[in-house]
């Protein structure tokens, strides 16, 4: 589901009013396999605990058995299980990337929140389709799935309302938090170097690593301007995917001068 979402930002099918949805669905979808990992993770070390509660039990029975019994123990005591080890190494490095595309979707969404409502984004005309229709159409593969259940306009809706009754100052700051958090997951696996064992990030994964480091700081360095220093009046928000294809990284223009000022301001003279 990830993946056909984030084909669409390849083959540049989305519209800039659609983008809001688009990464609250992938931060859900995000956590849902973090969940997922989670359960899993969970159910594995119940099992070994399990597995060695009944060895242990086991074991104390033999030793009751005179020297027979000790032997026995020994054993016993040298089938303990594992602790397990639940996923592969590339399995780790992809709830990795998990982690830092729900904080990167969740930062996001908030600062396009934001920006809408400080009037830096052109709003959504409703007039040939109403934004809850936009988004039942684009998601409507997922309806065929019975699990996860897929998320409606409504959950959508219902999402956005919430978002838009929080102060600005508060969607800005949380935005801001979640860059520096991916940005911070980031810092160690790009600084470490590929192991022979096979641990590490592979040249492909550490420059993938780095583009999400780029998205993080640069929009994290826009929230701060915002706070600091209040941008010109008649600034446009402006959208790209130059850091990297599927996470979009927002700057602000300044309003173009209009024909009649440029000829009213005066030409400096060539030294």
């Amino acid at each position: 589901m990830r993946r056909f979402v984030t084909l669409g930002f390849e083959l540049e099918l989305y519209a800039p009013c659609e983008l809001f949805g688009l990464y609250w669905y992938l931060d859900i979808l995000c956590n849902m396999q973090l969940q997922l990992q989670k359960e899993v993770h969970e159910k594995a070390h119940a099992s070994h605990a399990a597995a060695v509660a009944a060895a242990q039990v086991a074991t104390k029975e033999a030793q009751s058995g005179g020297k027979k019994g000790k032997k026995a123990a020994k054993e016993k005591a040298a089938k303990l299980p594992r602790p397990p080890v639940v996923g592969s190494l590339a399995t780790h490095t992809a709830l990795l990337f998990a982690r830092v595309h729900a904080e990167l979707c969740r930062g996001t969404c908030l600062l396009l929140a934001a920006l809408e409502r400080l009037g830096f984004l052109p709003p959504y005309d409703f007039e040939f389709m109403p934004l809850a229709r936009r988004f039942d159409r684009r998601f409507a593969p997922f309806a065929a799935l019975a699990r996860p259940p897929p998320l409606s306009s409504a959950h959508f809706l219902h999402a956005r309302t919430q978002m838009d009754a929080s102060p600005i100052e508060a969607l800005l700051s949380t935005a801001a938090a979640h860059f520096r958090s991916a940005k911070g997951r980031l810092d160690a696996p790009i600084k470490a170097d590929a192991r022979e064992d096979g641990t590490g990030l592979t040249p492909l994964q550490k420059a993938e690593a780095v583009a999400y480091a780029k998205v993080a700081v640069a929009n994290g360095v826009l929230i701060a301007s915002l706070t600091l220093k209040p941008p010109v009046e008649g600034s446009v928000a402006k959208l790209g995917f130059s850091m990297h294809p599927h996470f979009v990284v927002v700057s602000l223009a300044a309003p173009r001068p209009s024909v009649e000022s440029a000829a009213a301001t005066p030409s400096k003279p060539l030294a």
